[in-house]
């Protein structure tokens, strides 16, 4: 607990602070954390939204009964509504802004632990830079989808020749960010360099 507890306040403690070193158990015990609660937070935001397409359609089947069919049961209940109602759907928009948030506080708290994790393994900082561009278009083109086929009744009668490129540039995207995301994190892992620099010294063995 006491390594744990030091490892939360180098970690918030240099938010702004790229010189120095971070060592493996310093840094990951602080990412895994900050990874742990983003993906907690951006879960229950989601899951507010959901349970506002689901509150939305128990009204309409309450107003509407010859329009949806309900069923029940111990441990269950769903609601089928029969028919397209556009505003009964989830607002793809509204995830997006969610994950997108939760992209940029991910790395705006993991920056400086990064780059001081990186110089302690002996790795330039730039490689913490190259899953960056293929994240940004990745989503970008997958906002751009979300946003096209959003209100069109039915979606699938959305113009699917239309969203062919940004469909094909998201899956080659995503697919280089996640490459570049296992190097970097492969080499997060990395032993540290035993030696002083202008970097500093290693501040303690990794385990």
């Amino acid at each position: 607990m006491k390594e744990y507890l030091h490892a939360l306040r180098a970690g918030f403690g240099g938010l702004l602070q790229f010189s120095g070193r971070s060592t493996i158990s310093e840094f990951w015990l602080y990412a895994g954390t900050i990874v742990a609660l983003t993906m907690v937070g951006v879960s229950i935001a989601a899951g507010g939204v959901a349970m506002d397409m689901m509150q939305r359609m128990m009204r309409f089947a309450a107003e509407h009964p010859d329009l949806a069919t309900i069923s029940q049961g111990p441990g269950f209940y769903s609601v089928s509504i029969n028919g397209f109602y556009p505003e009964l759907m989830p607002d793809l928009n509204v995830f997006v802004l969610v994950t997108a948030a939760g992209g940029v506080v991910t790395i705006l708290l993991l920056a400086g632990a990064i780059v001081r994790r990186l110089r302690d393994v002996g790795k330039g900082v730039g490689l913490a830079l190259f899953p960056l561009p293929f994240g940004i278009v990745g989503f970008g083109c997958m906002a751009y989808i979300f946003g096209h086929i959003t209100g069109v009744s039915p979606p699938m009668a959305a113009d699917f020749r239309a969203l062919a490129l940004p469909f094909f540039g998201a899956m080659v995207a995503n697919l280089a960010w996640i490459v570049c995301l296992i190097l970097l994190v492969t080499a997060l892992c990395g032993r540290g360099q035993q030696n002083i620099d202008r970097f500093g010294p290693t501040q303690a063995a990794p385990f």
